[in-house]
């Protein structure tokens, strides 16, 4: 399956507007049970990530993905992000992130600090994609080794998402 570079924007954006398609799933390894994502040498603890689901919860609704799966692809498309820009030797000041943020309208993100941080690290996403183009950024978001904790589901590179849960009780269905 290939993305258009103005699908994937736009999935990059449903990361944090709550509307993104999924479609196939990539495998997880084991992990710390305290970790929530690991992207190559970025790690994302659970406290982190339900951090996130408290403060940017109600901004994630909407759309295919509940805001749990929602506010997990966003953080696993940063650390994605982030860990393709340490990679490459480029970086992103807070400057650049926040002119991303409003080039991307969103700026609703920047209203609370923990959803502010989330925006930031997303904003890496989106310079991988509008720099690189879509072949060679898709290149790069599927060469980083992502593993989500088993209760969040499953790293979709493809289509830049969490997706499902092993767990016995969803806890995607139990809201934010």
């Amino acid at each position: 399956m290939s993305l258009s570079r103005s699908k994937m924007t736009r999935v990059v954006a449903a990361g944090a507007a709550g509307a993104l398609a999924v479609v196939g799933l990539s495998g997880c390894s084991s992990q710390s049970p305290s970790t929530a994502i690991a992207a190559g040498s970025r790690t994302i603890s659970m406290k982190t990530f339900d951090e996130a689901v408290d403060h940017c919860g109600d901004l994630a609704q909407g759309g295919a993905l509940s805001p749990r799966q929602v506010i997990a692809s966003t953080l696993a498309q940063g650390a994605v992000g982030e860990q393709i820009l340490s990679d490459t030797g480029r970086g992103l000041n807070t400057a650049q992130r926040d002119q991303i943020i409003a080039t991307n309208g969103l700026t609703v993100l920047t209203k609370d600090p923990v959803c502010r941080d989330l925006g930031r690290s997303l904003a890496a996403m989106y310079h991988v994609v509008n720099s690189d183009g879509q072949d060679k950024a898709l290149e790069e978001i599927t060469a980083v080794d992502v593993s989500v904790n088993p209760r969040l589901g499953t790293w979709d590179a493809r289509n830049l998402a969490v997706h499902g849960s092993s767990s016995l009780s969803d806890p995607f269905t139990s809201g934010s």
